[in-house]
């Protein structure tokens, strides 16, 4: 059976297409004003990478902050399970996956066999997100990309004292006027979602082996910090953290609404 998942995030937009639990193709955009565009090209991408025809796909599960922007599915999805399910299917020893998006962290505790057991999120507030660090890089001129290298720089990481992200982004402003070093902020910014991160980790009572999902994990200096607080070694997938969501939606496709009569539950 042919399936496909769309993960509309708040940063980016992700589309798998699987074949029998098999990735065929996947793709991926950032978002933009357009975002009925931004999806069905996004989706045409991964069909095309697929050699699939649109007709061929039984089944559409959408997932994320946007899932129900995407037309046409045949149901939605919430990301946690989605990323759970994703990252399962791909290490069968995972028990807690931190998905760690633009604007939401969240963890998600599964089972031994990957049923979805509890999640935690963080409150609707960017200070504690891909989004904060991000505007943080842009304020101090630091390209996304080289975070981590400036970050390992830092000598004396900045303590951020705010909880909203608005207040926090002045904070980091201030310090850059006042010549505070630039390493010394991203570190610090980085060591604050950590943290917030940590603290989620903590109060679901995570289990070993553990997952990092979403567009913060692929940045080492973050994964880094969380390993430090929690004293957990996080596991290592066969895919870019970001897909998990639209991975773990098109293996949802394939088994049918969990929340429907009859459906098989994982």
């Amino acid at each position: 059976m042919i399936s496909a998942g769309i993960d509309v995030g708040t940063r980016f937009v992700k589309a798998c297409i699987v074949k029998d639990g098999e990735v065929m193709g996947w793709a991926g955009q950032d978002v933009s004003r357009d975002i009925d565009r931004v999806i069905a090209g996004v989706y045409k991408k991964a069909l095309e990478q697929a050699g699939i025809k649109k007709r061929q796909v039984k089944k559409l599960v959408s997932t994320g902050y946007g899932a129900k922007l995407v037309k046409k599915t045949s149901f939605t999805m919430s990301s946690d399970r989605c990323a759970a399910k994703g990252a399962f299917a791909l290490d069968p020893t995972i028990r807690t996956v931190l998905d760690c998006g633009g604007l939401f962290l969240t963890v998600t505790a599964i089972d031994e066999k990957g049923v979805f057991e509890r999640a935690l999120s963080n409150d609707k507030c960017a200070a504690g997100s891909g989004k904060f660090l991000e505007m943080s890089a842009q304020a101090i001129e630091i390209p996304f990309s080289s975070i981590s290298q400036y970050a390992e720089l830092s000598r004396e990481p900045y303590v951020i004292s705010s909880n909203c992200a608005v207040f926090a982004e002045s904070e980091v402003i201030t310090q850059v006027n006042h010549g505070r070093n630039n390493t010394d902020i991203i570190a610090g910014v980085l060591h604050s979602i950590a943290g917030r991160a940590a603290t989620l980790f903590e109060r679901i009572q995570a289990q070993d082996n553990v997952a990092l999902g979403g567009g913060l994990a692929a940045v080492p200096a973050f994964a880094d910090r969380f390993e430090q607080m929690t004293e957990r070694k996080t596991v290592s997938l066969p895919m870019p953290p970001q897909n998990f969501g639209a991975f773990g939606a098109a293996l949802m496709a394939q088994q049918g609404d969990p929340f429907k009569e009859g459906s098989r539950r994982k």
